[in-house]
């Protein structure tokens, strides 16, 4: 009997074992079921906020996305760019040069959609879309799904990365292609297969922006050494870091050639494949030892208000990554740096922060110079606010609603701040209207010249009048360097001046509104659409314009 009785246990013990086996997967089946909602909620948040009347807010274009479009443009129409090189890895465009990467990147769109607002948007808008979940996989494989959700959150949320996603600044591919390249980094050590690609990101990098070029080095010798001391570096796999890593030089050697070709020791290279131009000036000097305080200071500043001097890329109403951010990213920060010391992977994402640091120390900082430090930022602010709620232990799960809500409420007001009030100052500076001037001023003046402000960008004339590339540089005529923005700007190209001596009785002339005020124009009969106006001088009163 005894024999029985102890079959029977052992029998009801293996059917216990069982039922809580199945209640263990059905507890994660729902969690996992949780996790994708919950992901897939904050996706579409990250989608709507950033496609949205994507067109038509920002209104206008803003003059640096209208010349990098215009460069695809007229790379598509005649093989060249708009200064007569062939395919260069770096535009000459201003004179001071352009980044290259968005510019290739733009020519399927321009080829299908032609020279529209929405043209250079939406690729840009697909790119930072797909940062979020590239910085997803990053997160999770750094920290843990409850982490990585949380910085998908703030991501998605956070003003920076909402405006940055909706106008085309070629820079601002950085944190996209930093994001990638970070996530093929940790898919390498899992998998050394995507070594290759890995390379691929980091190189294209050097392409989004010139202060990459001190950025990914930094990040690869931190990242690297950090792999090796932690053991995932794997021998036999050493075929695979090394084809990554050439694709890495090859990408990188173009670039090292035109910086060997703009400090004069090469002469510029010419070929009917590429071009690695010599630039009429040069932005090199904005890397300098002799600012050093006040860069600092300007950094710091520009942290803790979480603005910087030009609208365009943040509402100082909101911050970056909204202000509240600032109580939880110094949490982060230092138990970031505990786990570093402890060998964790979270390490890597510190790396990409750090890497970013010098840039805010030597450069005349601005939020889109030093932006590889934003998404690094936002991750380090999703472990503040996950070690914080830790520190109320039982009541974890209510502190972390309560900070995700407050996140929300802000992020709700931002949106109709942005929509509104925000939508109109940027409507100002990226000069709306400016399409409708033009037609207008063109119907007026017939065949004859038009005369343009200098407040207005030549890049914006060449985007909305579709100005043909050949006669652009058959037409053009080159002053001097703008300020010390060692910006070129142009006299006269096609039927458009810049020079006030060309104003003759009959010219139309098309300014920007403070411009339209001042003398010679302030008598001059005026019709204005948005934010430019129509002149001309004497005659019959013109019809009241546009806006």
């Amino acid at each position: 009997m005894n024999g029985i009785r102890y079959g029977l246990e052992g029998k009801i013990l293996r059917v216990e074992t069982v039922e809580y086996k199945m209640s263990g997967m059905n507890s994660m089946n729902k969690n996992a079921a949780s996790v994708r909602w919950t992901f897939f909620i904050l996706m579409i948040i990250g989608i709507l906020s950033r496609m949205i009347l994507l067109g038509k807010i920002p209104g206008g274009i803003n003059q640096d996305e209208a010349y990098a479009t215009y460069e695809a443009y007229s790379l598509i129409k005649t093989g060249m760019d708009s200064r007569g090189y062939v395919n260069p890895v770096y535009f000459v465009s201003w004179g001071s040069g352009m980044n290259a990467l968005l510019t290739y990147i733009l020519i399927p769109f321009v080829r299908i959609m032609g020279l529209t607002v929405m043209t250079p948007r939406l690729p840009m808008a697909i790119i930072s879309i797909l940062t979020l979940p590239a910085f997803y996989g990053v997160m999770r494989r750094i920290t843990n799904e409850r982490i990585a959700l949380i910085g998908l959150f703030l991501l998605a949320v956070s003003p920076w990365h909402i405006g940055l996603s909706r106008w085309a600044l070629e820079s601002n591919l950085s944190p996209a292609f930093l994001m990638f390249a970070l996530y093929f980094y940790l898919r390498t050590l899992e998998q050394p297969v995507f070594a290759p690609v890995c390379g691929l990101m980091y190189g294209l990098c050097l392409y989004c922006y010139a202060l990459m070029w001190i950025v990914v080095p930094l990040i690869l010798v931190m990242s690297l050494s950090y792999s090796f001391i932690r053991g995932e570096i794997r021998k036999q796999a050493l075929g695979w870091y090394l084809t990554g890593g050439t694709i890495l030089l090859i990408l990188a050697i173009p670039l090292i050639l035109f910086v060997l070709i703009n400090k004069d020791l090469l002469p510029e290279i010419r070929t009917a494949y590429f071009s690695i131009p010599h630039l009429i000036s040069g932005r090199m000097d904005e890397v300098s030892l002799s600012n050093i305080p006040d860069n600092i200071h300007k950094t710091l500043y520009m942290f803790f208000v979480q603005a910087d001097h030009d609208i365009f890329h943040a509402s100082p109403r909101y911050g970056f990554y909204h202000h509240i951010s600032i109580v939880f990213f110094p949490i982060g920060f230092i138990a970031c740096c505990v786990q570093t010391y402890k060998r964790k992977k979270s390490a890597y994402i510190l790396f990409h922060f750090l890497a970013s640091v010098p840039i805010g120390i030597l450069v005349n900082i601005a939020v889109q110079r030093i932006n590889g430090i934003h998404i690094p930022i936002l991750a380090l602010t999703a472990l503040g606010i996950d070690v914080f709620s830790e520190w109320f232990r039982k009541r974890k799960q209510q502190v972390l609603s309560v900070i995700i809500t407050v996140y929300c409420l802000f992020f709700i007001r931002f949106e109709y701040h942005y929509f509104t009030d925000y939508g109109d100052a940027l409507a100002i500076v990226f000069q709306d209207g400016l399409e409708d001037g033009m037609k207008r001023a063109k119907e007026l003046a017939g065949d004859e010249p038009i005369f343009v402000s200098d407040a207005i960008y030549y890049s914006r004339i060449l985007f909305y009048d579709q100005f043909d590339p050949k006669e652009f540089q058959k037409t053009e005529e080159w002053g001097n360097l703008k300020g010390d923005a060692k910006y070129q700007i142009p006299l006269r190209f096609g039927r458009w001046t810049y020079k006030p001596e060309d104003i003759k009785e009959d010219t139309i002339c098309l300014l920007d509104i403070p411009n339209s005020y001042q003398e010679p124009f302030r008598n001059m009969n005026r019709e204005e659409y948005g934010w430019v106006a129509v002149m001309k001088p004497g005659g019959e009163h013109l019809q009241s314009g546009g806006q």
